[in-house]
């Protein structure tokens, strides 16, 4: 198959390595270019405070003595420094004993040099007459940006054309060096591949000696021996075709089994995660699930709902006074108790600690109320025993009816009814309070 130039493995890598000499030459460049900026501004500047500092004293004699003439040598010996652009001397009173003033040089790298030599402030040399500490006046000196930009520019034209060059001559170098090193070998290896007959692949592939010990000898080496196998391969594939079908055959049956096992662990811990493990009752998470279900049911149908909120009196005390044993005792008897009296459809459930939530569908608030009392009672004659130790307990009930007290929500009611059982707490317990 014939190959478009873009194509070809050394077009592309003569191409990247191009590009990124090119970005890192003009990288290296602009980073020469800006040392010599700042190198350029700092000895411009220096240079040109030398030159003032060595006619500072035929400077101080023209200003102590007031004499013009003298002032306009100096001044016109620093003009001939081409980077000058103005040159003032003035005296103590800011007089001007003598000036000159050039128009600045033009072109059509102005606006650019303006940008990068920003010398608008002058060179200021004081002046002081020998003897006297006082000074007298000072040489005040303008450089010419445009001129002191022109020349470096040069330089810097001079380097990125350099640079551009040398990239051309290394990517001309790296063009014939990938054709004749890379794809002409990977080329003629492909020819040899596609000649082998996959049916009979007996062909030995070879590489030329500069290439039989690089990386292009260790693919030729690995594809011989691929060839080898090849042969082997087709055998072996027949003999795991039969074992795949008597490996699927077993499997069916391992996961006809195992499907049948996970069902059953499923089944437990759907109840695990449903039950309390110490009283066997629903949890609070099932709870607010199986709840707000049959709220929802109980809201469609417009009857009434009643939640009962209720907590063991002391309960605390019963543990640190009998141990975790006997409070153990305590709750799984009072789950019995309360799933003795209240009737099929209702839902009891472990709230948390040592408090339960009855939920009762399709009640009135006066049957609700006549089941929590009764509740009540019945836990006032129970006897709790463990390890010749015995206790009796009483229970403390909240509560709320739904639609009377709250909306049909779960939260709404448990809520509510967690509020009229701290009124009962705060009544003095063993007893029920109802919701306002």
């Amino acid at each position: 198959m014939k190959l478009r130039l873009r194509d070809h493995i050394w077009f592309n890598q003569t191409i990247y390595t191009l590009s990124v000499t090119l970005i890192l030459g003009l990288f290296f460049a602009s980073a020469t270019i800006t040392l010599d900026l700042l190198d350029e501004q700092v000895s411009t500047r220096k240079h040109a405070e030398k030159m003032v500092n060595a006619m500072r004293y035929q400077a101080a004699q023209a200003v102590f003595n007031i004499d013009p003439l003298l002032a306009e040598k100096v001044a016109k010996g620093l003009s001939e420094y081409e980077l000058f652009q103005h040159v003032y001397i003035i005296d103590d009173l800011g007089t001007y004993l003598y000036k000159i003033e050039r128009a600045p040089y033009q072109s059509y790298l102005s606006g650019l040099s303006e940008l990068l030599f920003n010398c608008d402030t002058p060179i200021v040399v004081p002046l002081t007459y020998p003897g006297s500490k006082i000074e007298i006046g000072n040489i005040e000196v303008h450089l010419d940006n445009y001129l002191v930009a022109e020349k470096f520019f040069q330089r810097a034209f001079r380097t990125i054309i350099g640079s551009l060059f040398q990239n051309m001559i290394l990517s001309i170098c790296l063009l014939i060096l990938f054709y004749y090193t890379l794809t002409r070998p990977l080329m003629n290896l492909g020819c040899q591949v596609n000649e082998i007959d996959p049916n009979n692949p007996t062909k030995k592939l070879v590489v030329g000696n500069l290439h039989s010990k690089n990386e292009l000898g260790v693919i030729t080496s690995l594809l011989n021996q691929l060839l080898v196998r090849l042969k082997d391969v087709q055998n072996k594939h027949k003999r795991a075709e039969q074992e795949l079908i008597n490996q699927n055959d077993t499997l069916d049956f391992m996961v006809k089994e195992r499907t049948v096992e996970l069902r059953d662990m499923n089944n437990k811990l759907n109840l695990l995660a449903t039950t309390d493990p110490l009283t066997g009752l629903y949890n609070r998470r099932f709870l607010f699930e199986i709840g707000t279900k049959r709220l929802h049911q109980m809201q469609r149908d417009q009857h009434s709902v009643a939640v009962m909120m209720c907590d063991i009196d002391h309960f605390k005390q019963v543990n640190d006074n009998f141990g975790h044993a006997m409070g153990d005792k305590v709750l799984q008897g009072v789950a019995e108790c309360f799933s003795s009296i209240i009737r099929k459809d209702d839902i009891l459930a472990r709230y948390g600690g040592e408090e339960f939530v009855i939920l009762l569908s399709e009640i009135s608030p006066k049957d609700a109320q006549a089941l929590g009392e009764r509740l009540c009672r019945n836990l006032n004659d129970m006897v709790f025993t463990h390890a010749d130790k015995s206790v009796k307990i009483s229970v403390s009930i909240g509560l709320s009816v739904a639609p009377i007290h709250c909306n049909y929500d779960i939260n709404a009611l448990i809520n509510t009814a967690d509020m009229a059982l701290y009124k009962a707490k705060e009544l003095g317990r063993n007893r029920l309070e109802i919701a306002n």
